[in-house]
């Protein structure tokens, strides 16, 4: 007697039921095709993943050279002689008492805000403030910070540098 094999068992379902090799033909292609899309999405994420990683390095470092270019220019201002006499003299006379109002009345005031006008427009700097050792603003750029006591965390911070002969750039005071 004769046995059948696999492959002539396998034949003879497929000729006596021709709508199976449709059905076996789409399972396999879309097998292929799940594979295929997993495979292009991990490479499109890779890639998109390298070049957003290049972009953000270079704009860290687009950043880093811009704000040792707006350091390098603020430092260029303040030791400027002039600047720095008038800055001393200011201080000097603004008394630990002094008003808010006394503080702007200074006549060094209104000739720092006349000598650093150019500079804050040329390199569109926001504005400048002078502090006294106590952390008190003598001048500044806007009238409404003249007088303000700087909080202990800015103050903190400058003491290790400001005072200490280094420069800082602070952010804005509220």
């Amino acid at each position: 007697m004769h046995q059948p094999t696999l492959s002539g068992t396998i034949s003879t379902v497929l000729r006596r039921h021709l709508w199976l090799r449709p059905l076996i033909a789409l399972a396999v292609l879309a097998s292929v095709g799940w594979v295929m899309r997993a495979k292009v999405e991990a490479t499109l994420k890779a890639n998109l993943r390298s070049v957003l990683q290049t972009t953000l390095l270079t704009e860290q470092t687009a950043l880093r050279n811009w704000m040792l270019m707006q350091r390098n220019q603020a430092e260029s201002a303040g030791a400027d002689h002039q600047i720095a006499t008038m800055i001393r003299s200011l201080i000097k006379d603004a008394g630990p008492q002094a008003t808010s109002l006394e503080l702007l009345q200074l006549p060094q005031s209104s000739e720092l805000r006349r000598e650093l006008a150019p500079v804050l427009e040329t390199h569109e700097f926001s504005g400048f403030v002078v502090v006294d050792l106590s952390g008190r603003v003598v001048t500044s750029y806007r009238n409404e910070l003249v007088g303000v006591t700087l909080t202990d965390d800015q103050l903190t911070l400058l003491r290790a540098t400001v005072f200490a002969g280094k420069s800082v750039m602070l952010p804005p005071v509220k």
